[in-house]
Order: structure tokens, then C-alpha cells, then sequence
């Protein structure tokens, strides 16, 4: 290498993390060159004048300056190297750490999802026999009340259609019972009628006869509607009943009554009617 001031102030040595400080060893470097200088000028001033001897020494002193310049340059550049070294091993080492970190950090959460994973697949399976079993019960006690709704429908209609048989065999009887209380009110008015034609009698003595016979033609007719009266009113009841049993509307079963008794109370008997069907 060239003993000059540009060779010994060289800056292209490689940069290092965590090295020696650049300024120093430029500053370093710098005395030196300047040492060097000073003696290789003393050496050209000295040249023709001084002995044999003291150039040598100068010489000696000059290249033992640049060896020392020389061990230190390359110290500093092994040290560098050193230091480089070492950050890139801790640098991968650290690296090395950290990507096994991760990787053990990942498969620890992908043992949490799996777990969790797992856990809501059981959950979820209970839930589903929770509901089959609840559905299965609901299903059984849905069957059960089918049946006894059935069951006390088929008892209700029993017991209906009992009662309007009987209510139609009332019916028929108290028909009967009118037809015959027609015909002894036909068989009573026809004997009343009979003596009318006894015109040769005296007047006063007829006159007794015939206020007796309207006398009774009037008993007849007063009793007779009060008979009437009480049997049409059970007819009616009995009527309304089975036609409300049978569905039909209120409105509809007055009009029928309207249309076929003389009724005094008919929206009693309607309210009696339909409130014992409901």
C-alpha cells in the first residue's frame, strides 16, 4: 500500500452494526496520515544534509508507523467483522425464536378453535336429542288429547243425540196431546151447538137454555187457549231446541216460531234454548 495521505484516509472499509465509531477511526486514520507526512517531508528536507544514519532511522520510524497503521486498520476490520457476524447470528437466532413462536403460538390457537370447535359440536348435538325428545313428547301429548278430545266428543254427541231423541219423542207426545185436545174441544162444541133448534119452547124458558149454553160455550173457549197456550209454548221449546241443536241461527229459529206459534215469551224461550247448547 501506498504510504501517502488518500491511501492511509481510505473510507470504503464496510459498514457493520454495533462496530467501532466511524469518526473515531477517521480521526485515527487522519493523525496517522498527518504523522506520515510530517516524517516523509523531514525525510525530502533532510535528504541532502543529514547522514546515512538518521534517514534510516526515519525509514524505521515511518515503517513502524505504517505497520501499526496497518494492525490497526485490519483489527478494526476484524473486529467489524466480528461484530458483524455476531449481530447476524443473534439477528437469525432471534428469528429463528420468533418463527418458532409463532408457529408454536399458532398451533395453540388451532388446538383452541379445534377444542371449541369440538365443544359446540357436542353442544349442538345435545340440543338436537333435547329436541327430539321434546318433540317426541309434545307428539305424544298431542296424541293423547287428540283422544280424549275425541273420546268426550264421541260422549257429547251421544249425549245430544239422546237428548234429542228424547226431545223428539216429547215432541211427538205433546203433539199427540194436542191432537187430542183438539178433538175433545171438537166433541164438546158439537153437543153445545145441538139444542138451538128447540124454537116451539116458551121464550122465557128458552132464554134460560140458551144463556146456559153460551155460558159453557164460553168455559170451552177460555179453557181451551190456556191448553193451547201451555202446549204450544213446550212445542215451540222443543222445536227451538232441536233446530238450534241442528246449528241453525237464532234469527232463523224466531222467525220459525213467529211463523208458526203465538208465543207470549218466545225470546225467553230462545235464550234458554241456545244458552243450554251454547
Amino acid at each position: 500500500m501506498a504510504l501517502d495521505r488518500l491511501s492511509i484516509e481510505r473510507r470504503d472499509f464496510p459498514a457493520a452494526r454495533r462496530g467501532y465509531d466511524p469518526e473515531e477511526v477517521d480521526r485515527h486514520l487522519r493523525e496517522i496520515s498527518e504523522q506520515v507526512e510530517d516524517l516523509q517531508s523531514a525525510q525530502r528536507d533532510s535528504a541532502g544534509s543529514s547522514a546515512p544514519t538518521l534517514a534510516g532511522e526515519a525509514a524505521e520510524q515511518v515503517r513502524t508507523i505504517v505497520e501499526a497503521a496497518e494492525r490497526s486498520a485490519a483489527d478494526i476490520n476484524e473486529r467489524a467483522e466480528d461484530e458483524a457476524r455476531r449481530i447476524t447470528e443473534e439477528a437469525t437466532r432471534e428469528s429463528r425464536e420468533s418463527r418458532e413462536q409463532a408457529g408454536a403460538e399458532a398451533a395453540a390457537q388451532v388446538r383452541r378453535v379445534e377444542q371449541a370447535a369440538a365443544q359446540m359440536l357436542q353442544r349442538s348435538e345435545s340440543v338436537d336429542q333435547e329436541v327430539t325428545r321434546l318433540l317426541d313428547e309434545i307428539r305424544g301429548a298431542a296424541d293423547q288429547l287428540a283422544e280424549s278430545v275425541r273420546q268426550t266428543a264421541d260422549g257429547l254427541v251421544g249425549t245430544l243425540r239422546d237428548g234429542a231423541s228424547s226431545l223428539q219423542s216429547d215432541l211427538e207426545r205433546i203433539r199427540s196431546g194436542l191432537g187430542e185436545i183438539s178433538g175433545d174441544g171438537a166433541s164438546d162444541a158439537a153437543p153445545a151447538a145441538a139444542p138451538a133448534p128447540a124454537a116451539p119452547e116458551p121464550v122465557a124458558t128458552r132464554d134460560e137454555p140458551v144463556e146456559e149454553e153460551f155460558d159453557e160455550e164460553e168455559l170451552i173457549e177460555e179453557e181451551e187457549p190456556a191448553a193451547a197456550t201451555d202446549a204450544g209454548s213446550e212445542g215451540a221449546r222443543l222445536i227451538a231446541l232441536n233446530m238450534a241443536l241442528d246449528g241453525t241461527p237464532r234469527t232463523e229459529t224466531a222467525a220459525y216460531l213467529d211463523e208458526n206459534f203465538d208465543l207470549a215469551d218466545r225470546d225467553a224461550i230462545l235464550d234458554e234454548v241456545y244458552s243450554r247448547v251454547g
